[in-house]
């Protein structure tokens, strides 16, 4: 058993809360993410000059033509194997980025440990590390893309018809408030990332899903 692994069931016992016991008809149906400072910390499309081309030290760290390093959060992969053990919940991204293609191959190239059950057994989470045989594409992970400029609002209309998800039932995760008007909007739940993206955040936005009116 990696560190890693016990340290995140370890915060979900500290939380006092864990989504894999509750009711699953309480929880949103999709949990959508943006991806620049939400799930790596900087702008695919000005922080980078090409698509990534190599690894750095790990499969969650990607280099450009030049060396600027592209590194997913550390939670993310564990965020994202918690989200699978929830029958009834799948996820998305959208992103506004002006490189689309860079932000895709950043998701096919990333790996990260798949550990979760999909019959919705309790298995221990993890963080990037793993087993080599155990490690997927993040993109993996993905139920429904929608990377490319324009509007969020449009982003999550093009998610609801592919889905078929009532916006009520999505949970949403950005680091712009101005995005909150996609909640205001539809009626989705939005939650402000303030920083790197953490396990015990998205703890905190599944409780407060669940246990609203």
């Amino acid at each position: 058993m990696g560190s890693i692994q016990s340290d995140y069931e370890r915060e979900i016992a500290q939380f006092g809360w864990d989504p894999r016991k509750a009711d699953p008809s309480r929880l949103p149906g999709l949990v959508v993410f943006d991806l620049d400072f939400t799930l790596w910390p900087l702008w695919v499309d000005t922080h980078l000059d090409s698509e990534p081309v190599k690894y750095g030290s790990h499969t969650t760290t990607l280099l450009d033509i030049h060396g600027q390093e592209l590194k997913l959060y550390r939670d993310v992969p564990a965020i994202f194997n918690l989200i699978k053990q929830l029958p009834n919940t799948r996820i998305a991204v959208a992103s506004r980025t002006h490189t689309p293609a860079r932000a895709n191959k950043a998701l096919r190239m990333m790996k990260i440990s798949k550990v979760y059950d999909h019959d919705g057994g309790l298995s221990l989470l993890s963080g990037a590390s793993g087993p080599a045989d155990k490690l997927v594409p993040l993109e993996d992970f993905i139920d429904y893309c929608q990377i490319y400029p324009g509007s969020k609002v449009k982003h999550f209309q093009n998610i609801h018809n592919n889905s078929r998800v009532a916006y009520a039932s999505m949970l949403f995760f950005d680091d712009e408030m101005r995005n909150e008007q996609v909640a205001k909007k539809l009626g989705v739940t939005f939650r402000l990332v303030d920083g790197p993206l953490r396990f015990v955040d998205v703890l905190d936005a599944l409780k407060k899903f669940c246990q609203a009116p």
